[in-house]
């Protein structure tokens, strides 16, 4: 009992410590973002004009003379919107000054319009001090006849948005956000609404945003619609009018809470923003005390679970525990409030579990033992196997086997590499490896090794395998068709392009675990090893090239054409050799 109560109480400190650290902050954001079940009807006051691809193809390509928003703004503004946001950056004059003009007097005759500024935010910020050293605005004609509000956001570690930005310092000026600035506008039509100082923000100047809906959902029309006079100016009347980029290729667009598949175009996040200022609705965090003392009850209840000695009981009480926890956790979101997710259900769930590890910890080790050496080369149906064999499979020294061997190596890599930095060189090469390895665990290979760029392969060791060069072949033929995507997309990228160079052969072999009792690998040794990566080694890319000993155990199955006889290095005898087409119907 002393043992359970200690164990209750470490867990709880550990916990406690991991939670207010967030060490887990990208599963705690996921399992957050997950809570937006419910979706909202976006308001009918907002409405996003998009600068989308019909509207370049319409109007021209990007970016436009100043002139087509000043006359945009001219006929949205007939409809007598509140107010008018133009999420684009207007920084400095142009060279056409009768361009300018025509905005700037388009926006003096609207009095409505809020327009986008942005700083550039340092890397690190302290708590409370808030400010920027770069900020740009309009230029000065636009800044004096607009309302200005920046449109900096700020992306969580995983690259997704979840909170607004409210605002910044600049020399002794405060800049809001667009958002805020547009609701400013809206609240002196509706003075009963809460003034911008009255909501809440975190020591960013941070507060979180309560999606409203899916990317997409806002009233939406396309700039193009407006500009070639296919709306009706009415149509605005009483509406906030958002105006910004809605298309991929002007890089406006992020991952959201609400949706971490589909990006949100940034005027659609404004949108979004100024609804919860409009519905006062932004979520806020508790403070860290509230998912300490939470915590401490799932320690509690922890410690009566694993007390219970009745399996199904025991059960039964976590199950109802986690789902109540889960009810809890809704109802605050529901209220305006985030409670974390992940450290109070890991402390409840993680302590039952690790009082089932420590009951069965020897029997685990066992386990341990096989799956440690075989787990990190062999396909997981043949660890499984090894498990039912027991340890008296595990044994030291090789034994002569009848096996097909496979070697492939990447052509064209090391050209690759020479336009490539070190980071992007070791994604390539992982991308690769990680498609050897899928395509040799399919065909129930074992993966010896890697060697660089390149891998080895064996089939019918240490578990007999059927038709093992059959497999080997199907390997090759996968291998081939899936780096197809990876060719191409490599070539788009750096102008190169890579291909598999393969070897398959099939012999005897020695096969077991070779090396000392410190260190010891599973491989396979021998003249039919040597052979496969001979023939690899002179495989072009794209070439998939067989022994005749492989050939005899899959000609009825597999088109080839015939190489004719190869003087391969190492070997004083010529080899037949065949190259693979594809299978047979």
């Amino acid at each position: 009992m002393k043992k359970r109560l200690l164990l209750c109480f470490i867990i709880f400190i550990v916990m406690s410590w991991i939670s207010f650290n967030d060490v887990f902050w990208q599963l705690e954001l996921m399992l957050t973002d997950s809570l937006y079940i419910e979706k909202e009807a976006p308001s009918n006051k907002i409405v996003v004009v998009g600068i989308d691809d019909e509207s370049t193809q319409d109007i021209g390509s990007w970016p436009w003379p100043r002139k087509v928003h000043g006359k945009t703004i001219e006929k949205i503004s007939e409809g007598n919107p509140i107010a008018i946001g133009v999420d684009i950056l207007f920084l400095e004059e142009s060279a056409d000054i009768e361009s300018d003009y025509i905005l700037s007097e388009a926006v003096k005759k609207a009095g409505n319009v809020v327009s986008a500024s942005m700083g550039v935010l340092p890397e690190s910020m302290k708590i409370g001090e808030i400010r920027t050293e770069e900020y740009y605005e309009p230029f000065s004609d636009l800044a004096d006849n607009s309302t200005i509000g920046h449109i900096n956001v700020i992306t969580d570690r995983d690259g997704d948005i979840r909170q607004a930005f409210l605002e910044f310092s600049y020399k002794d000026n405060i800049i809001r956000s667009f958002p805020s600035q547009l609701y400013e506008i809206y609240r002196k039509a509706n003075p009963k609404l809460k003034p911008f100082e009255e909501f809440k923000k975190d020591g960013f100047n941070r507060t979180y945003i309560d999606f409203v809906n899916v990317p997409n959902s806002f009233s939406y029309i396309s700039y193009a619609d407006i500009y070639r006079d296919r709306v009706a100016p009415e149509y605005f009347k009483d509406k906030i009018i958002l105006i910004g980029p809605y298309t991929e290729g002007m890089q406006d667009a992020y991952y959201t809470a609400i949706d971490g598949q589909t990006k949100m175009f940034g005027v659609e996040v404004h949108a979004n923003i100024l609804q919860n200022f409009m519905e006062d609705s932004f979520k806020k965090k508790t403070i860290f005390w509230v998912d300490f003392i939470w915590i401490g009850v799932m320690a509690i209840i922890s410690y009566w679970i694993i007390r219970e000695q009745r399996p199904l009981i025991t059960l039964l009480i976590l199950a109802v525990s986690v789902l109540g926890y889960f009810g809890i956790l809704y109802l605050f979101f529901e209220n305006g409030y985030r409670l974390q997710i992940f450290y109070p259900i890991v402390t409840i769930v993680g302590t039952y579990l690790m009082d089932v590890v420590l009951k069965y910890a020897r029997e685990i080790k066992r386990r341990k033992s096989i799956t440690r050496m075989f787990g990190k080369y062999v396909a997981p149906q043949v660890v499984s196997e090894l498990m039912k064999a027991g340890e008296g499979a595990l044994e030291l020294g090789g034994k002569r086997r009848m096996i097909s061997a496979l070697f492939v190596d990447i052509r064209g890599f090391t050209p690759l590499s020479e336009r490539a930095t070190p980071e992007e060189v070791v994604e390539i090469l992982n991308d690769y490896l990680e498609l050897c390895e899928s395509a040799v665990f399919n065909h129930e290979g074992t993966l010896d090794k890697f060697i660089g760029d390149a891998a080895m392969a064996i089939y019918n060791a240490p578990l007999k395998v059927e038709d093992h060069a059959f497999k080997a072949i199907l390997t090759a033929l996968e291998m081939k068709e899936k780096s197809e995507p990876l060719r191409l997309k490599l070539e788009e990228r750096f102008g190169k392009s890579v291909y598999f160079g393969i070897g398959v052969n099939t012999g005897e072999a020695v096969v077991g675990n070779i090396g000392s009792k410190k260190r010891m690998d599973y491989t396979a040794i021998g003249d039919t090893i040597n052979t496969a990566a001979r023939l690899e080694s002179n495989a072009k890319g794209g070439q998939i090239l067989i022994s005749q000993a492989t050939y005899d155990c899959v000609k009825d199955k597999v088109e080839v054409i015939d190489i004719g006889e190869m003087k391969v290095k190492g070997k004083s005898i010529v080899l037949q050799v065949y190259e693979v087409q594809g299978l047979k119907e």
